[in-house]
């Protein structure tokens, strides 16, 4: 009986854990519902013509995904559920170890936990975008940051 009720504690305690996180305020929602909508739209570096509001530097999606990185990373402790369902599913994701479908900075490679979750949301086709980091110990956020190819 006793392993039993160890399963029932543990599970008590993430589900108390999670509920630790407040919910993504107004602001943070409206971004996160206009980055899924901006990610309907295609630009140069997905093969269309040029479209200003996604493809410029400065342009209405790098305002929109600047605006969510510096949100998430005022919000130690997200979990990746959370971002997921702010952001949408990843574009990518790879676990630290793994070959990553990005080259990342060398800055962003270095991972606390070798397991640890990454998330890849594009800005520009493949080659620019937002890398989220999760730890594998309890999937809270580590890490938003961005990774370009070169500007």
């Amino acid at each position: 009986m006793r392993p039993v009720i160890d399963v029932a504690v543990a599970v008590m305690a993430v589900a108390a854990s999670a509920a630790d996180v407040p919910a993504f305020d107004q602001r943070l929602q409206a971004l996160g519902a206009e980055y899924r909508q901006l990610q309907t739209q295609r630009g140069h570096f997905d093969g269309a013509s040029r479209n200003e509001a996604v493809d410029r530097w400065g342009g209405r999606k790098h305002e929109v995904m600047e605006s969510l990185r510096q949100g998430l990373a005022a919000r130690p402790h997200t979990t990746r559920a959370q971002v997921v369902s702010l952001l949408g599913e990843p574009d990518a994701q790879w676990r630290a170890g793994e070959p990553a479908p990005r080259l990342l900075p060398s800055e962003l490679r270095e991972t606390p936990a070798p397991d640890a979750l990454w998330l890849w949301y594009r800005w520009r086709g493949t080659r620019d975008g937002l890398a989220l980091r999760f730890d594998p110990r309890n999937d809270r956020l580590e890490l938003v940051a961005w990774s370009y190819t070169g500007e």
